[in-house]
């Protein structure tokens, strides 16, 4: 298997396993580390196109809102969100968590962070992947 193919198989395994209502947070984890490796395609341009219209219209109303635009604020929002669901102590993960997983991988795949450190976490992910299975 190629690495592509590994993170496809990852996003379907999440959406099943949210489908059957099993492994919350396994199919959280899946659907993140499955979306940082496929970029390419139709998919990720899709996700892509969708992630930085959802930002330029957030910082278009905070910036009339607040006066001033928050690059980078929607990825905020979607890593506390990610990491209070996927941490021991809280609550658990919810079916919002996969989404939650997707949409902030799509943000850091489109570079929207204003963090240089985040946005090359897919990279990162994608390389690891390759080197761990040896293509």
């Amino acid at each position: 298997m190629t690495t592509l193919s590994l993170g496809a198989a990852a996003i379907v395994l999440a959406v099943l396993f949210h489908w059957l209502g099993i492994f919350t947070r396994l199919r959280a984890i899946l659907g993140f580390v499955g979306t940082c490796i496929v970029v390419g395609g139709l998919f990720g341009s899709l996700l892509t196109r969708g992630v930085t219209l959802v930002s330029n219209l957030t910082n278009t109303v905070f910036g009339k809102i607040f006066g001033v635009a928050v690059p980078g604020l929607i990825v905020i929002v979607l890593l506390v969100i990610f990491i209070h669901d996927l941490h021991p102590k809280g609550g658990g993960a919810s079916k919002r968590t996969l989404w939650v997983g997707i949409a902030l991988a799509a943000c850091l795949v489109a570079g929207l962070s204003s963090f240089a450190t985040l946005n090359q976490l897919p990279s990162s992910l994608r390389t690891g992947v390759s080197t761990t299975i040896g293509r």
